[in-house]
């Protein structure tokens, strides 16, 4: 099982850090209040504007916990569906059903591990948004002391300003999680847990399923052209 661990765990790297920036305009598309000022934004200007506003490390805020999940997640899911398949749902090349029960056995360790990342993983992607609100809340009685103390040094009023561009509670995943831990339990980091397992055994599933239908399928249609051009070669 080897090879399936160092692909899984590959795949696992390579996907977050290439798909977590989308996930990140994703999130924030799906949560946007109707007064937001990115409300009408697409996509690639939601993106930019979060570069813009929030800087580089805004798009990769919260990486950590997915990063570390999905390694692990994607090793062991390699890993036991190999080993389900092989020896004990002796799951056939093509399109069968044994290969997606074989890959299905695995979700309720995969969701241990993936439920609190998904968590932590929202929570630091809308905890720059939500820091913003709050900001936005405080603008207005920050304004007024920056107009009606005129005395005031400069060094006060810059000190205000940047006050008011404070984003975000949350320097790190790990300081989140202990936060709402201190605040709520070790349980709320397994809100939606259950509907969370049922997602996973559907996804991976699904996965397997279509992975060594489509393995098959493919190795068909090489199969016929590598004949075909010997043939023609032959000939």
């Amino acid at each position: 099982f080897g090879e399936e661990a160092i692909g899984g765990f590959a795949a696992g790297i390579v996907g977050t850090l290439l798909g977590f920036p989308l996930d990140l305009v994703k999130t924030r598309m799906q949560t946007q209040l109707s007064s937001s000022a990115t409300k009408q934004l697409s996509a690639v200007s939601l993106l930019s504007h979060i570069l813009r506003t929030e800087g580089i490390s805004a798009v990769y805020k919260g990486v950590g916990p997915p990063l570390l999940s999905l390694s692990i997640v994607n090793t062991l899911s390699f890993t036991s569906y190999s080993y389900f398949r092989q020896n004990t749902f002796h799951g056939r090349d093509g399109w069968d059903y044994k290969n997606a029960v074989s890959g299905m056995m695995g979700a309720p360790v995969f969701a241990l591990v993936t439920t609190p990342e998904n968590f932590l993983k929202t929570q630091m992607q809308l905890d720059n948004v939500q820091g913003d609100r709050e900001n936005k809340g405080k603008a207005k009685t920050s304004k007024q002391i920056l107009q009606s103390s005129s005395s005031r040094s400069v060094g006060e009023k810059q000190l205000i300003q940047q006050q008011q561009k404070t984003r975000g509670k949350f320097a790190t995943s790990f300081q989140c999680a202990r936060t709402l831990v201190s605040s709520h339990g070790i349980s709320v980091l397994y809100t939606g847990h259950v509907i969370n397992t049922v997602r996973e055994a559907a996804f991976v599933g699904t996965y397997f399923f279509c992975y060594e239908g489509y393995k098959t399928e493919f190795r068909k249609l090489l199969s016929g052209v590598d004949t075909l051009i010997r043939g023609n070669a032959g000939s």
